[in-house]
């Protein structure tokens, strides 16, 4: 009889990750959308082109330094705060040869040092981008 008891448990609580979804960015609302130009178009100047490869290789090191799911603690400080916002940090990426992508997270000149303190450069990640996986990061 526990044994049963043990096994339902065990399948409820399985069943629930099936309606786990997985992260999805805020769309914003018509109206907000609307006010922007159509069709939408590049501008002449300002424009990067990001490789693929460096794309996903930014994609995963950022999803490993900053989870979405994770906020900043209740007694954070505005720096703190402030570094655990995606905008704060540029990125600087290149092949490390064909498999291995680089990518290193700087903090941006003028953020988070509204208490004098100042971070620059956070941390290098190895990035194997054909397996999706990370080789190494250096802090």
């Amino acid at each position: 009889m526990r044994r049963a008891i043990l096994w339902m448990g065990a399948l409820a609580l399985s069943g629930c990750s099936l309606f786990h979804r997985g992260y999805r960015p805020e769309h914003a609302p018509k109206a907000e959308a609307d006010a922007l130009p159509y069709p939408l178009g590049f501008p002449s100047s300002g424009q990067v082109q990001v490789p693929a490869e460096m794309a996903a290789a930014i994609s995963l090191a950022l999803d490993d330094i900053l989870p979405r799911d994770v906020a900043p603690p209740r007694n954070a400080t505005a720096d703190d705060v402030c570094l655990y916002r995606r905008d704060s940090y540029d990125v600087d990426a290149a092949p490390l040869n064909a498999d291995v992508m680089l990518v290193r997270f700087r903090v941006r000149a003028g953020a988070c040092n509204a208490e004098g303190r100042t971070v620059t450069e956070v941390a290098t990640y190895a990035v194997d981008v054909r397996r999706g996986r990370i080789l190494v990061v250096q802090e």
